[in-house]
């Protein structure tokens, strides 16, 4: 019944599906909602998916993401771009552009989370002070940032590959590590670390 309810909910994202879910596997306790009416109601009344995305969203609910909690904040260690996506993977919902910066420490274990700003449906402007200032007020070793492509494009535009080159020169100056820019979009990720030459 839960299978045939994410069929429904997200008929053209199979990336998406399966990190729904592998959530599954991890929290039975999201069947709640599929048994709270009928899949069909479920898949098209607004009220319905408003609900579920809140109680997702709400850390004192069981259907908080597993990703998000505490005790997998703690022992992640984010060393791909895979385990980035996978953490990050709600992202691919909001319906604009946002960017969230990860402040890690030496061993790359989450310190902070933060989205930094939020643009449109196709653009965002990347300001390297924000991000910066909110990393080293973390006491960060390092930060990875990710951005959300609601336009289902997960490779970066030419703006994003100028943001990410002048981050790059930043934090070489401010001696700060930047493991690297990673997209989510409905259908898998773009990390600029491994596809592009912007850190040699």
């Amino acid at each position: 019944m839960v299978n045939e309810f994410i069929h429904l909910l997200l008929p053209e994202s199979k990336w998406l599906k399966a990190g729904f879910s592998w959530c599954l596997e991890l929290k039975p306790e999201i069947t709640l909602f599929a048994q709270t009416t009928t899949l069909a109601h479920q898949a098209t009344c607004p009220a319905c998916l408003k609900n579920f995305m809140a109680a997702k969203a709400d850390s004192g609910h069981p259907l908080r993401e597993y990703s998000q909690s505490d005790a997998l904040r703690q022992s992640l260690v984010f060393n791909t771009p895979e385990i980035v996506a996978r953490f990050c993977r709600s992202m691919v919902l909001e319906p604009q552009r946002q960017l969230e910066c990860l402040v890690l420490n030496v061993k790359r274990r989450l310190i902070a989370k933060k989205t930094i700003t939020v643009g449109t449906l196709t653009s965002i402007l990347i300001h390297p002070r924000e991000i910066f200032h909110f990393v080293i007020s973390q006491n960060g070793h390092g930060f990875i940032l990710v951005q959300n492509q609601p336009s289902g494009e997960v490779e970066p535009d030419a703006e994003d590959f100028k943001a990410t080159k002048n981050l790059v020169k930043c934090s070489e100056l401010i001696q700060v590590e930047f493991y690297d820019h990673i997209f989510v979009a409905h259908d898998g990720y773009y990390s600029q670390r491994e596809q592009t030459r912007l850190w040699l």
